[in-house]
């Protein structure tokens, strides 16, 4: 009787975490140009997941931003010139826990 106790405890307590696990809604692009709207990247409640790594390429494969506590905070900028990228299409890889996505995020100015 205890065991199953516990295997119908376990059950529950592995809903509740589904429950409360929010699905990421990744946005496929951005207009960084001033006029206060969709200056940056969004991804919707990856902020519920605090182990994550972000990483954006540009068409040559090389990476333009990198972090691992993305705030929904790119605007399109390169992280290691400092200097807006022009418009077009990027590549990212969003490893969150033991998942990885990849997709591509558009550059509109």
């Amino acid at each position: 009787m205890k065991l199953r106790n516990i295997i119908l405890g376990l059950s529950f307590l592995g809903v509740s975490a589904a429950a409360q696990a929010q699905e990421l809604n990744i946005y496929s692009g951005f207009s960084p140009n001033g006029d206060g709207t969709n200056e940056t990247w969004v991804i919707e409640n990856l902020e519920s997941q605090p182990e994550h790594h972000l990483l954006v390429f540009n068409r040559n494969g090389q990476t333009v931003w990198e972090t691992s506590r993305y705030a929904n905070n790119w605007d399109g900028t390169d992280q290691n010139s400092q200097q807006p990228l022009p418009a077009g299409t990027y590549y990212y890889l969003l490893k969150v826990g033991q998942d990885t996505r990849t997709g591509v995020v558009t550059i509109l100015r």
